[in-house]
């Protein structure tokens, strides 16, 4: 069988689209694709991937001028619980560039109308889920439906009959979560510690992905439903958690993210020239840094590697390194931010891992990289690294990412609330409610560095369980 990748010319788009179709035969229609699938939450009445992969093999045409080809988010899931590994999030990219040859942009902007009646920040979720600068989508598109969506968007008149209630954090599961609650009557007030509300919306996702200014005037618009934002307040420094249920706030929703980047433990990681993920795409998407090194190395595998791999190059280096410790089959990536970032010319070296990071005067300039050989299956079921003894070698460069993936501040949780794994919070997976009652959680503070679409329904359930708390209680 053909690989759908291989085949990228316009003159092969039929050949494309019967691939595709040949493919979905292959679907056994077992509905694993659909039981996993956020965006079927989000959208049960308009998403339904294994009734997609069907209505492929009755009427391809149909589907390309169809608007459901436009709800997946591309996290993948369907793909790690299908029983014939049918790469889904491909197939749909796939489709939307021919899509667009074809039909245009109607069908989006269907989509997109469907969007804006659920998520009050549509074109930054649309922007993220649909990756637009993969199915070459003219960034005007985009920016046109922003302005339609600004301009057309009435003024949302809420009741304020309810009490007040403290969000911490403003990234989507905090946006989401006030703008839900705000419209059952509650007051509303976000705590955010960075100067520019968003998260990792504003901090981390790449300038050509998604327009800081975008995700500003979305945020100043969901403002006018009558939230309030607190900017520079961090939880644990300005504020506490007692301090918030004190001032008359009767429950609080912490939404604070997954913004503490793994160390790798080794020497020379506080070397000038070496920067955590979070702090390099913030230089490149806040500061709107160019990158002057010629040399750009990223130690990791997962999608937030990719994307700093992929910015670099976009950004000014002449090369990026990406080193990752297992092969291919092992990298947690997704197939298709694998596929991008080689695309954007970043080189993926397989089997090394860092040792060392050297420099003159604390300016960094060389990685000592040892080679690795798969052991046996660890607890995750991925074959171990081991070490092949004497294989040192120096990787000269001049600016080291370490995207070795994140997990939430726990420094700023009261020591009563209990935490999981990589400190991530523990909930009622129904009501979203902490240890301690009254205070809620969603986002990545509880499932660590999840998609947007997760982010969202954890929200939707947290702020349904302060209401339901406010309201028992």
């Amino acid at each position: 069988m053909s690989a759908i990748s291989d085949i990228n010319t316009m003159e092969g788009t039929a050949v494309i689209l019967d691939e595709i179709v040949r493919q979905a035969y292959q679907c056994l229609e077992c509905g694993r694709c659909t039981g996993s699938c956020p965006m079927v939450e989000l959208f049960p009445n308009d998403f339904h991937p294994h009734h997609l992969l069907s209505d492929l093999t009755k009427d391809p045409e149909k589907v390309l001028k169809g608007y459901e080809l436009w709800f997946c988010a591309s996290c993948y899931k369907c793909n790690k619980r299908c029983p014939q590994a049918l790469e889904y999030p491909y197939f749909i990219m796939q489709l939307r560039g021919l899509a667009l040859a074809k039909n245009g942009v109607v069908p989006l902007r269907k989509a997109f109308s469907r969007i804006r009646t659920i998520i009050p920040f549509p074109v930054s979720f649309l922007s993220v889920c649909i990756h637009p600068e993969r199915i070459n989508l003219d960034p005007s598109i985009i920016d046109k439906m922003h302005r339609d969506h600004l301009s057309q968007k009435k003024k949302d008149k809420f009741p304020e009959s309810g009490p007040k209630i403290a969000v911490v954090g403003s990234g989507p599961a905090g946006l989401m979560g006030a703008y839900e609650l705000r419209k059952m009557g509650y007051r509303v007030s976000i705590f955010e510690s960075q100067t520019n509300p968003g998260g990792m919306f504003s901090r981390a996702i790449p300038e050509y992905r998604l327009p800081l200014q975008i995700v500003l005037d979305e945020i100043e618009n969901l403002q006018e439903s009558g939230i309030e934002i607190r900017p520079n307040t961090t939880l644990g420094k300005d504020i506490t958690l007692d301090q918030l249920l004190i001032q008359d706030f009767k429950a609080v929703l912490l939404a604070s993210g997954a913004h503490s980047c793994k160390a790798l433990g080794i020497t020379g990681e506080d070397f000038e020239g070496v920067y955590t993920t979070l702090e390099f795409l913030e230089e490149l998407k806040i500061k709107k840094k160019v990158i002057n090194a010629k040399t750009v190395v990223v130690i990791g595998g997962g999608n937030t590697a990719m994307d700093a791999a992929s910015a670099a190059m976009k950004y000014g280096a002449k090369e990026a390194f990406l080193l990752y410790r297992r092969t291919r089959e092992e990298m947690p990536a997704d197939m298709n931010e694998i596929r991008e970032a080689e695309k954007n010319g970043v080189q993926i070296r397989y089997l090394e891992a860092p040792v060392g990071i050297h420099g003159v005067k604390s300016k960094f300039n060389q990685l000592e990289c040892i080679k690795m050989e798969l052991g046996e299956p660890d607890l995750t079921g991925r074959r171990r690294p081991v070490p092949v003894e004497g294989s040192n070698f120096i990787l000269e460069a001049d600016l080291l990412v370490i995207a070795i993936g994140e997990k939430p501040q726990i420094e700023s949780f009261p020591e009563k609330i209990a935490t999981g794994k990589d400190s991530t919070i523990l909930v009622n997976p129904h009501s979203m409610e902490t240890s301690i009652p009254g205070v809620f959680a969603a986002g990545d503070n509880v499932l660590g560095p999840a998609t947007v679409p997760d982010a969202i329904i954890g929200a939707r359930r947290a702020a349904t369980g302060i209401d339901n708390y406010i309201k028992t209680s």
